[in-house]
């Protein structure tokens, strides 16, 4: 008998198969392995699997959940890009009153007033005197009027010159609604200017008057309050203008600086004037530059933006003027 490994003799005439086919009749049984049967995977690899199979979706799922967000912002962003571009511009305009027919004040106005002084100006005490009636206060009661009336949370119109910072002011009953929503009430992630709501909508009524506004990339929102920590910027650009159901509030600026949160630079109530004044020279000693022109006394008011430095989220950037006239 033969062995396993022995020649196999196979009676079939070679000579009429080809390369392939003579090497089949030259196989043995050893040369033939067995079919395995397909063994079942361990828990262990079920496991890997099920781990590996789970992170691929999970990472999918992050990537469009991330693809998402970013769409939605910048969605978002250029949501309210538009929309404060068009009412800015709409609010430059004087027929931005008759954009209702409602009850709209009559505008009547007084003499021309003179122009801002410069800051060497002020420096070297040429100070023309201020006019009691200005040109644009009733107008400027009238925008607002109009605001107010596409918006009840409307107290009023921002803007200083240099920063092309331009937007309507709100005030709602606490201080978190106007974080997330815009002008228009619809949910937006940057926000919209508004006052504080410990504040008065009546600017007069206020020792410090306090603004609060996102610190948007792209100059959005208060973003360019930054610019005045340029020392150049800071001294040639001087002025906020307010317009309020007062007329227009004119403020010089003279601090800027880094504060937290904490801090007191956004207080709005004091137990005497001579707290406040002391607190205006506090607030003029923080500043990064200096401005000595500046004096406090019992009656002054001030103005304080405040906005994100997008460094810590405990630190505010803080712009503060003092209230030199009303425009009404």
């Amino acid at each position: 008998m033969a062995g396993p490994y022995d020649f196999i003799e196979n009676p079939v005439n070679h000579s009429s198969m080809n390369a392939f086919e003579y090497s089949l009749t030259q196989l043995s049984a050893i040369d033939v392995a067995p079919i395995k049967e397909k063994e079942a995977p361990s828990p262990r690899r079920v496991l890997f699997n099920i781990f590996r199979y789970g992170l691929f979706i999970l990472c999918v799922g992050v990537f469009i959940y991330c693809a998402y967000l970013i769409g939605s912002e910048a969605s978002s962003y250029m949501r309210a890009d538009d929309l404060y571009s068009d009412l800015a511009s709409q609010y430059a305009s004087d027929d931005f009153i008759h954009l209702t027919e409602s009850g709209v004040p009559a505008l009547s106005f007084g003499p021309v007033s003179p122009a801002l002084p410069t800051f060497e100006e002020r420096l070297a005490g040429n100070t023309p005197e201020q006019s009691e009636t200005a040109t644009g206060g009733a107008l400027a009661r009238a925008k607002v009027q109009r605001l107010k009336e596409m918006n009840g949370d409307a107290i009023g119109w921002i803007n200083i010159p240099g920063t092309g910072i331009e937007y309507p002011v709100l005030q709602a009953e606490d201080n978190e609604y106007y974080l997330d929503y815009d002008f228009t009430g619809q949910k937006n992630f940057t926000g919209s200017i508004f006052l504080d709501c410990r504040n008065s909508e009546t600017i007069s009524e206020n020792v410090n008057t306090v603004i609060y506004g996102h610190n948007m990339e792209g100059g959005l929102m208060f973003n360019r309050l930054t610019r005045f920590l340029d020392e150049d910027f800071f001294y040639e650009n001087r002025y906020i203008y307010l317009d309020s159901n007062e007329g227009t509030c004119v403020f010089e600026i003279f601090s800027v600086f880094k504060a937290n949160e904490k801090e007191n630079y956004y207080y709005s109530s004091f137990n005497s004037a001579r707290d406040f004044v002391d607190f205006c020279y506090e607030m003029k000693y923080k500043s990064v530059f200096t401005v000595d022109d500046i004096e406090f006394e019992e009656g002054d008011q001030i103005i304080t933006l405040s906005t994100c430095t997008n460094e810590n989220q405990k630190e505010r950037y803080a712009v503060q003027g003092k209230l030199i006239r009303i425009e009404k």
